[in-house]
């Protein structure tokens, strides 16, 4: 094994996951497990040779969203909506001489019995092999947009991971090919990069790489206060994601639809009356679209050439960075899960944003979450186009 993540190693000790995710309580018990043993002359530390700080102010231009007070009794995160003088906190990290293993959501940085304490992951008997080996990509001067969350989730490859990457480029002024995304297989994650830098690299899963220098934003850390800064929504990045995204495109009014983003392809939150509510939209004139049955930029273009799209919460809403400005937007949530993340790319976007909530279904399942829509009180909201 190359890389332990922090929540496997806790659970094979039996702990608690603490306030903050760096793996110093492993360490202290790491000799309790055959497959963590080789962790006990390991220590955990501060690695950054190098902080600088690249902003810390009030958000310039809070989005505010009419009646947001509804959600104030559901489980949805309102984010920083509802907070008009949210602070913004961002620094850049910068590390000497050190390795770099990464899977998915977890990375490790490391060197010499210390791992720094942003790590998400330990590095496993098989990564300490490798180096004994000599069996690691040795890399130049170089930064990682790795955090927290899936690559494979488009909204936060697109939101947190290449906006990461921007920020490095436009305001760190790193050179694009320094700049390392982790490996995304949704086409339209890397449709979207290809469309606004090729020259971005992508990182090497499962691998272990030294940097004799390494940039990492303090982003990254996704536990570490005061949280997701919610960069993509700077007014000048995301501007250059939806430039992206719309390029190529053109607005045909023939084309103009209303579509609906399906999510029967997923067990997450589902929507147990989507094939009643997509009957009725069907008798309404909207179009069912299921966004992982389409490339990249087909994804993109059902939304550019959309004039309502109506969504249950979800990653295929990241798609709306394509929408034209005055585009309906009718997002549907379940009371029990969600953030108003989608609701401020539309916002900021000048999108004609609503939402309704459905029920919550009476289930003892923590991570599936099923609910109902309110399918009358959607296709009222459509009516009123």
């Amino acid at each position: 094994m190359i890389l332990i993540p922090n929540d496997s190693a806790r659970w094979q000790l039996r702990q608690q996951r603490p306030k903050l995710n760096d793996p110093s309580d492993i360490l202290e018990q790491c000799k309790r497990v055959k497959t963590l043993r080789h962790l006990a002359k390991s220590r955990v530390c501060d690695l950054s040779s190098e902080q600088k700080v690249l902003v810390d102010d009030l958000i310039p231009s809070p989005i505010t969203l009419p009646n947001v007070e509804r959600f104030a009794d559901t489980r949805i995160n309102r984010l920083y909506i509802p907070h008009p003088h949210a602070r913004r906190h961002l620094t850049c990290d910068t590390f000497q001489d050190v390795f770099l293993v990464y899977h998915d959501g977890r990375f490790c940085i490391f060197k010499e019995g210390a791992i720094d304490i942003r790590s998400t992951a330990v590095p496993g008997q098989g990564a300490m092999r490798a180096i004994a080996r000599g069996q690691y990509s040795s890399l130049g001067s170089g930064a990682f947009c790795g955090d927290h969350w899936l690559p494979g989730n488009p909204a936060h490859f697109i939101s947190d991971q290449l906006t990461r990457a921007l920020i490095l480029r436009d305001r760190v002024g790193m050179s694009s090919d320094q700049i390392y995304l982790p490996e995304t297989h949704a086409t339209v994650c890397n449709f979207l990069r290809q469309q606004i830098d090729p020259a971005f690299r992508t990182l090497e899963p499962d691998r272990v790489h030294f940097f004799p220098e390494l940039k990492l934003l303090s982003s990254s850390r996704f536990d570490k206060s005061p949280g997701h800064p919610f960069w993509f929504l700077d007014p000048d990045i995301l501007a250059i994601v939806s430039a992206g995204a719309q390029r190529n495109f053109r607005a045909d009014p023939a084309e103009g639809s209303k579509i609906y983003l399906s999510r029967t392809d997923t067990t997450r939150r589902r929507m147990l009356n989507e094939p009643e509510l997509i009957r009725r939209l069907q008798a309404l004139g909207v179009k069912p679209v299921l966004m992982s049955q389409l490339s990249g930029p087909d994804q993109l273009g059902a939304i550019y050439n959309a004039d309502m799209i109506i969504a249950p919460h979800g990653g295929a809403l990241l798609n709306l960075i394509a929408a034209r400005k005055g585009t309906r937007v009718i997002e549907l949530f379940t009371p029990e899960r969600g953030t108003l993340a989608f609701a401020g790319i539309a916002l900021a976007l000048g999108l004609k944003y609503d939402f309704q909530f459905g029920q919550p279904e009476n289930t003892t399942e923590k991570h599936d979450l099923p609910w109902r829509a309110d399918i009358e009180a959607i296709c009222a909201m459509i009516a009123k186009t």
